[in-house]
């Protein structure tokens, strides 16, 4: 996840009351500059913790068409339309 290669979260830590199977948001990090990955910080932060999985569903919610943009934008993919012409037999 983005957001741990940057810092704002991370597994549990020594001396932390968390499962070891969660994921921490550390608030004493200065929060993204990235529009969309401070939304996704805010809506960690609601929670002490998270199991990974529920981290990706909380997250990822309403923002799967802005992650496409992005990626369109950035080359990594292309948009492609087309037209199917339906003939009643």
């Amino acid at each position: 996840m983005d957001a741990t290669v940057r810092g704002t979260t991370h597994g549990p830590e020594k001396g932390e009351s968390v499962r070891k199977d969660r994921l921490v948001v550390d608030l004493e990090v200065a929060p993204p500059t990235d529009p969309l990955l401070f939304r996704c910080r805010e809506r960690l932060a609601e929670k002490p913790s998270h199991r990974l999985e529920k981290a990706v569903e909380r997250i990822s919610t309403g923002l799967v068409d802005e992650v496409y943009q992005r990626l369109v934008r950035a080359e990594a993919v292309s948009v492609e339309t087309s037209r199917v012409l339906l003939v009643p037999v």
